[in-house]
């Protein structure tokens, strides 16, 4: 039975490639997963074992960017303020409040100024590479960088080849999710799982005989 896990910090790096087959992180940029895998590979071959690498990410994805962003800013709308706050402050290192954290990253910067603005930052300000999102989700708002809640938005097109993109950086296991969860599955295995080269081992059933309709 293969064995997945996880673990970041040296001391967990290196218990996993003792006891890990596949060896899952967040979700980040495809590049800079890309190098976080390629460290880990380099500590499991220290110890002659390879890993399977997999990462978790929330899809929007619909026929056109177009609906898929509309779709990413009506969830953003739908976060108060004061929601928004909390969920940075809880992402602050001891010791730091909204009003004194500092980021070196620009685009983290101008996000976390337009909060202490009393607004909350537009869809698009929140994407940090082409496709990836880090809008607010049933694991939180990740203003301060990509975490559990990471997202992928666009076009059944652009998510595949955002997908394409992880998998050639190393990303071979996808866990994926959206919300509302039934409504999302279908949108996925209609739109987005025909364009993918799947190795599940078996056929997966078209859904589109429901029909799934925008929320309101």
């Amino acid at each position: 039975m293969p064995l997945w896990g996880a673990g970041t910090s040296g001391p967990g790096v290196a218990h996993s490639v003792q006891l890990l087959d596949v060896y899952l992180s967040f979700a980040d940029t495809p590049p800079k997963l890309g190098d976080k895998f390629r460290r880990v590979a380099a500590e499991a071959a220290k110890i002659g074992r390879e890993l399977t690498f997999g990462t978790r990410l929330q899809i929007i994805v619909r026929e056109t960017e177009e609906e898929a962003w509309a779709h990413a800013e009506k969830l953003l709308q739908q976060t108060s303020l004061a929601t928004a706050r909390a969920a940075i402050e809880r992402q602050l290192p001891p010791g730091q409040t909204l009003e004194t954290f500092s980021s070196d990253n620009p685009q983290i910067q101008r996000n976390v100024q337009s909060i202490r603005d009393g607004r909350l930052p537009a869809a698009r300000e929140l994407e940090i590479y082409p496709n990836v999102w880090t809008g607010p989700s049933l694991f939180g708002f990740n203003i301060l960088g990509p975490a559990a809640g990471t997202y992928l938005v666009g076009s059944a097109e652009q998510v595949a080849e955002r997908i394409r993109e992880y998998e050639a950086q190393g990303t071979s296991a996808f866990i994926l999710s959206g919300f509302p969860l039934i409504d999302e599955a279908h949108r996925v295995a209609d739109l987005l799982f025909p364009l993918l080269d799947l190795d599940h081992g078996f056929d997966i059933p078209r859904l589109s005989a429901r029909t799934v309709a925008e929320p309101a």
